[in-house]
């Protein structure tokens, strides 16, 4: 039997900002049935104002979906649930022409064959999916790496597979380092996926998008750059630090509850120094000024509970698990 833990994390709703309880719950050992995914779902008030006193609460639950739609069961219909899941490197890898391995490419074979293709499961993927039907879950972040190596036959791949889970209004998504594993692969990447990258205002396909569901309005970053070497950093860049910086600006009278979503932790510590983000204090200042909810990433292949320096407190910061792992 594979092991995984997973911890419910309460969360309350106050004036303008969503902060983390004081009544979270530590870690707890769960054995995962062999061929369920891993994923977490966040919990809101679907209608509450900002100038009211807090709401009932809303919970993060960072779980397998089977045990999620056991604990989720009870919630009333007046509640907006988000599920988060990141890193599924979509199985099976194409076969690839000797062309497409001078590159990086070639690394990427080599450890998927060696190390991954046993980890990373389709039945795994299937039975996730299967699951979040029966949860239903009003909205699904993603906080990407879909593929492996980024050939144009895993985004196609994957793009086959959000479209068999759930209408694109219903998705948002931000590509992660493996989605943009060789120069000019991302370009692709975000052509492709355009319909769960665009931005609700302007449907332009630039970083960040501004996404406005139900009572919250989803950011996306993207942190993916292709690098030469085996390191697996990113970077949002100084522009997109600033388009987020006017983003919030321009909105900061509207006070809606505010989501994050990029690939790599922007916490310090929470990685190696070849696969951290590379400019994550630049981040943390805006985050620490503007102000944010409640921010997801991925990259880690674990699930993580961290904080960063708020206007109003610590802003809570959830890493989801790979969706499609096994979990030895």
């Amino acid at each position: 039997m594979a092991r995984s833990n997973f911890c419910v994390c309460r969360f309350c709703i106050g004036q303008t900002r969503i902060s983390a309880s004081a009544q979270s719950h530590e870690p707890k050992k769960y054995t995962r049935p062999a061929g369920i995914g891993k994923a977490a779902v966040l919990v809101l008030p679907r209608r509450w104002s900002c100038r009211r006193a807090s709401p009932p609460g809303a919970c993060l639950i960072n779980c397998t979906l089977r045990e999620a739609v056991r604990i989720l069961a009870p919630v009333p219909g007046a509640m907006y649930t988000i599920a988060h899941l990141s890193d599924l490197h979509i199985p099976p890898l194409p076969a690839m022409r000797p062309w497409h391995l001078a590159s990086k490419r070639l690394l990427g074979l080599y450890s998927w064959h060696h190390k991954w293709k046993a980890e990373h499961r389709q039945e795994i993927l299937d039975q996730l999916r299967a699951q979040l039907q029966v949860l239903r879950p009003d909205h699904i972040c993603v906080t990407g790496d879909l593929t492996f190596t980024s050939h144009r036959k895993e985004v196609d791949q994957a793009f086959a597979w959000l479209e068999s889970l759930s209408p694109p209004e219903r998705i948002s998504l931000v590509p992660g380092n493996h989605d943009a594993y060789v120069p000019g692969s991302l370009q692709y990447v975000r052509q492709r996926w355009a319909r769960w990258m665009q931005d609700d205002d302007s449907g332009d396909q630039q970083f960040p998008y501004l996404h406005r569901r139900g009572p919250v309005d989803i950011i996306g970053l993207s942190s993916a750059i292709a690098v030469l070497t085996p390191r697996t950093v990113g970077r949002l860049g100084r522009q997109q630090l600033e388009r987020l910086r006017r983003l919030i600006e321009e909105r900061a009278d509207e006070k809606r509850p505010r989501l994050l979503l990029l690939h790599h932790p922007p916490q310090d510590g929470a990685t190696r120094w070849a696969k951290r983000l590379i400019d994550r204090r630049e981040l943390q200042q805006l985050i620490e000024i503007q102000g944010f909810d409640l921010v997801l990433h991925g990259h880690l292949h674990k699930p993580v509970q961290a904080s960063l320096a708020g206007p109003r407190g610590p802003t809570p910061v959830f890493g989801a698990a790979s969706a499609s792992a096994r979990g030895q």
